[in-house]
């Protein structure tokens, strides 16, 4: 059954049901075409041949852009929030994650010598024990773990901020295909390895 390009009251048009017969002021919908149409309406309202946009594209833009820059903004907050779970080598909720971050911190002031607190270094020292690790060591290995997850979570904030800028870009552009196609490419991040490759397929759009 053929289904048609029909108009509405204010002259843009929407899809019809399936209908036998072909209305008066009427184009038969062909869904393999290129349909993506904001505002469809006919090039000629008396006799139409073909739908064409209405929409100027400050139209667009006035419905795109703060829809694309909200998800740009979630989008921001989860890969960090992610960039923080890998840098630390840690799963869970974010609650979780932040409590590693703030106890792995005081671990490392603690083993800098910066926070003087009996309590807490003999805990550490327990802890070395544990492990059969010297304290001196064990703090060595504190610093050094905390120094590198730092240094990699650095990494990444600075890897989404040079997406997050080139997707604004592509939104103030309008460039609404290459906005979406950014983020589909997102989407498909499944771990850190495939980051590198992730930001420079964005940055080539």
């Amino acid at each position: 059954m053929k289904r048609y390009w029909l108009p509405k009251q204010d002259g843009e048009l929407y899809v019809s049901q399936l209908l036998e017969n072909r209305p008066k002021k009427a184009i038969e919908f062909n869904p393999s075409e290129n349909l993506n149409f904001f505002r469809p309406v006919f090039n000629d309202y008396e006799n139409p041949t073909h739908v064409i946009e209405s929409a100027t594209s400050d139209d667009v833009a006035a419905v795109n852009t703060p829809i694309f820059m909200e998800k740009l903004q979630e989008t921001v907050v989860d890969l960090v929030f992610r960039a923080e779970k890998a840098a630390i080598d840690k799963t869970g909720s974010e609650k979780y994650i932040k409590a590693q971050i703030d106890l792995y911190k005081i671990k490392y002031r603690v083993a800098l010598g910066e926070i003087q607190n009996a309590a807490v270094e003999a805990l550490i020292r327990n802890e070395a024990n544990e492990f059969g690790v010297d304290y001196a060591a064990f703090c060595e290995l504190i610093i050094w773990m905390y120094e590198t997850s730092l240094a990699l979570f650095e990494k990444f904030q600075f890897m989404i901020e040079r997406c997050r800028t080139k997707i604004q870009t592509l939104i103030e552009n309008r460039l609404w295909i290459e906005t979406e196609i950014a983020f589909s490419i997102v989407e498909t991040l499944n771990n850190v390895d495939q980051a590198d490759a992730i930001m420079t397929q964005i940055l080539n759009l």
